[in-house]
């Protein structure tokens, strides 16, 4: 890390779902060389290596990774006295976008197993199973999950924009910058993106 300052912004960055945290070290480089320290981890249980069912159902577990991370990095990492606490941002891609959604503020709408099986068939496919669907408490999916240090999220064609509440969305109150495809066939830009406009 360079030494000519004191403190430097912080971004946390989110890899989409099945991935891990070198999907997006391209853009990790980028900020890096414009003066960030930068963050990024894998999402238990929801990397192409580390695949448990019962969390590919509920994204709302990722938020808390993205809160817990800070919490390790503020306090007992090397870099704890180089961040500049008042310029920490986040920014994922697709179930990372989501997940910035969610750290933002925005909130899920109430979810029962229907719900969930109608929408995740296609996202899902084979992993998860109707049976376990049935399984899940969806309850907190609707809890607020905002971390007030983030000040600023960027989301790479965001998912799940079936899933939120809009009256949530309109409530968030720290910048978003949306960054989408015009088409998406794995993420639809109208059904996702467009919803979090």
């Amino acid at each position: 890390m360079s030494s000519k300052q004191q403190q430097y912004p912080l971004i946390i960055m989110s890899h989409g779902s099945g991935g891990d945290r070198y999907n997006i070290s391209w853009l990790a480089e980028v900020f890096a060389s414009n003066g960030y320290i930068v963050v990024a981890m894998d999402h238990y249980g929801n990397t192409w290596n580390n695949k448990i069912p019962e969390l590919y159902i509920q994204p709302w577990e990722r938020p808390k990774d993205i809160s817990f991370v800070l919490d390790k990095i503020l306090s007992e990492s090397p870099f704890k006295d180089r961040v500049d606490t008042q310029r920490i941002g986040f920014t994922g891609y697709s179930l990372g976008g989501a997940t910035g959604m969610w750290i933002a503020g925005a909130r899920a709408t109430d979810l029962n197993t229907d719900t969930v099986r109608a929408h995740s068939a296609h996202e899902l496919g084979s992993l998860v199973s109707p049976e376990l669907i049935d399984t899940i408490d969806y309850t907190p999916a609707t809890a607020s999950y905002r971390d007030p240090r983030i000040a600023a999220v960027v989301v790479m064609a965001p998912a799940l924009g079936w899933m939120f509440a809009e009256n949530s969305l309109e409530q968030i109150d720290i910048p978003i910058l949306i960054v989408a495809p015009e088409h998406d066939a794995i993420v639809p830009t109208e059904k996702n993106a467009r919803r979090f406009d």
